[in-house]
């Protein structure tokens, strides 16, 4: 009989394991074609698992006349000639499938709790000590690539990691949430923490009267330092602490096991770099209705707003700003925008630094080092500045024509160069 897994709706992507019948479940090996890497599960692929249970295998006095592949399921089965298995009505071996691994790089977690079948990254608490009746492959193979080098953002510094502490995200239940209601939908982006998914949570909103609502989540990943929790908890406390129309929400988090979740709300537009660069075809109409104004006067409301209740921006710029579905703007990102915008990051040793939205005053530069200074309310307004020219430039980078040796040396350098004036004016600007 075969055992069939669907994980989601979308290209299929089958796995074949076979076993005497008889044999424990746990002694399920996978049988892969070694010529064929396994495919990256990501975005909108799905998985198909199907348990091939057969009265014998090579080695128990059959013989098979080819070697046994992925595609090749059906060898298996005809080597001792048994009758071919119907699998019209074939019924369920299990009804719940777990990741014994207990990690994001793998397939996923059934939710037991849910109505109707899905899959959740987010694996609730004791999840690895489900009943024995739950089948578990062990081990899965890795059907998700390794996370590449990410550089650390700017506001990090090992002074600045001495100084924080977390006690207080754990002093108040406000803003726990049980990972068992998130529901994934697919990766959107990684950051230096680990990677951000968008999903759905059942119960969040329950006094706004919504069932569910849309949400991106960051993912610290699991073997985090003290240090990197620590940062991550700090980067996420404007979002935490701040209530405005232009200010990116943080509502909920999941620090009661790793890994630990920070749940914000969703903005379905984008970054607003994002946003600029695909509606650039539609410039003078956005400029003549004021959207453009608008989104800048937004994200001057909301630097203020966080400015006058002690927080100081440390990346002003346009890939750092959210777009909601009404357009309106709102500071606050996924976390993923030095993995998204290399190109707008000088890497300095593990730091990315965003040199070309830098006040001068930031860094200190010289023919062989570069030093990064406290970011001051002055230098937001800078960036500030920067960010009005890339909201009229749709997008575009700054000082795009020179290299990031040449911004250093010739804006922090005694030319003291500035950019022009954008293009995109009219009588709103």
């Amino acid at each position: 009989a075969f055992q069939h897994f669907s994980l989601s709706n979308s290209p299929v992507v089958s796995l074949f394991f076979t076993q005497p019948k008889n044999s424990p479940l746990t002694d399920i090996e996978p049988v892969r074609n070694t010529t064929e890497p396994f495919p990256t599960i990501g975005g909108d692929e799905r998985i198909e698992i199907i348990i091939d249970t057969v009265d014998s295998l090579p080695g128990d006095g059959c013989e098979a006349s080819t070697p046994i592949n992925r595609c090749e399921a059906s060898s298996v089965i005809n080597c001792c000639e048994p009758s071919t298995p119907d699998i019209t009505n074939r019924t369920p071996l299990a009804e719940e499938f777990t990741n014994s691994t207990h990690s994001l790089n793998q397939i996923g977690f059934v939710n037991p709790l849910a109505s109707s079948p899905e899959v959740s990254i987010f694996p609730p608490p004791g999840a690895d000590q489900q009943p024995h009746s739950i089948i578990s492959f062990e081990p899965l193979p890795t059907l998700v690539p390794p996370q590449h080098n990410v550089k650390r953002p700017p506001a990090y510094s090992e002074e600045l990691v001495r100084q924080l502490s977390m006690q207080n995200w754990f002093d108040s239940s406000e803003f726990q949430f049980p990972r068992q209601q998130l529901h994934y939908v697919k990766e959107i982006g990684r950051g230096w923490f680990g990677k951000v998914v968008e999903g759905e949570a059942r119960g969040l909103e329950e006094s706004t009267g919504r069932t569910t609502s849309k949400v991106f989540v960051r993912i610290l990943k699991e073997d985090a330092s003290q240090a990197e929790k620590l940062f991550f908890l700090h980067e996420a406390t404007p979002y935490r602490r701040l209530r405005h129309v232009n200010i990116l929400r943080l509502m909920a988090a999941c620090l009661e096991s790793d890994p630990w979740l920070l749940v914000f709300e969703s903005c379905s537009r984008g970054d607003l770099k994002e946003f600029l660069l695909s509606n650039e075809a539609s410039r003078e109409a956005l400029l003549e209705q004021g959207i453009t104004i608008k989104m800048a006067i937004d994200v001057a409301t909301g630097l203020s707003y966080m400015i006058e209740d002690g927080f100081i921006h440390t990346d002003v710029a346009a890939r750092n700003c959210l777009v909601t579905s009404e357009l309106r703007v709102k500071i606050g990102d996924t976390g993923s925008s030095i993995d998204k915008y290399p190109g707008d990051y000088y890497v300095h040793g593990e730091v990315a630094l965003p040199v070309r939205w830098c006040a001068p005053e930031s860094l200190l530069c010289s023919d062989t080092s570069i030093q990064t200074c406290t970011v001051t309310e002055k230098c937001n307004v800078w960036s500030f500045g920067v960010l009005l020219w890339e909201i009229f430039e749709f997008g575009k980078l700054p000082y795009a024509e020179l290299s990031d040796d040449q911004v250093i040396t010739r804006v922090f350098g005694t030319e003291a160069l500035r950019l022009p004036a954008p293009r995109a004016v009219n009588s709103h600007v």
